[in-house]
């Protein structure tokens, strides 16, 4: 059952790997850090979530600024500015789901807790300081236009996700956003890199 979110923040900072001591942000939101959205919002072991597209809905913009991160200090970080995003996720029942778990169970449950801002844990964009305000679009809801309708962008090697559901290593692939939106490869692509 797919869902789709309008993602906004005032700032965010989606932090890449290949830097130490700084914070450096990818230019967009990779998959890994909207699957966490969702699974703020209702993630339990008995369902996996999938990201299948994220749309920028704004401009990218980035700047320096000083970040006090998980209380550990001052921390430099390029971080994003007035963010959107248009994500669609899809969910399936994992293996660990028993009997009484059913999708039109949880799916109830999801948009109870969108509408109710009723979430596991607060939703942030990225960083934990960073906090993310969430609307849930139906189906019927025509969704905002993306600043980059009519570009393509190329967005470099990006993180897809930290493990794939069966505790593989960090996997990247390669993103791009056609008329502003990236369509993320399934789980089991050969699009990956280690």
């Amino acid at each position: 059952m797919a869902f789709r979110l309008l993602i906004r923040g005032d700032r965010a900072c989606f932090r890449r790997p290949e830097f130490g001591a700084d914070l450096v942000s990818y230019d967009a939101m990779p998959p890994v850090a909207a699957r966490n959205i969702f699974q703020a919002i209702h993630g339990p072991p008995s369902i996996r979530w999938a990201i299948e597209q994220i749309t920028i809905l704004h401009p990218i913009r980035s700047q320096w600024a000083k970040v006090d991160h998980r209380g550990a200090g001052t921390r430099r970080a390029n971080i994003l500015l007035d963010v959107g995003y248009l994500v669609t996720g899809r969910f399936d029942l994992t293996a660990v789901a028993d009997t009484t778990d059913t999708a039109a169970g949880h799916a109830g449950l999801f948009r109870r807790r969108v509408m109710q801002g009723r979430y596991r844990h607060p939703p942030f964009l990225g960083l934990t300081e960073f906090p993310a305000a969430i609307t849930l679009l139906d189906k019927d809801d025509m969704p905002p236009v993306s600043h980059y309708a009519s570009e393509s962008i190329d967005l470099g090697w990006m993180i897809y996700d930290t493990r794939n559901g069966l505790d593989h290593g960090a996997r990247f692939f390669r993103a791009s956003a056609v008329g502003g939106t990236m369509t993320i490869p399934p789980i089991d692509s050969s699009d990956f890199a280690s």
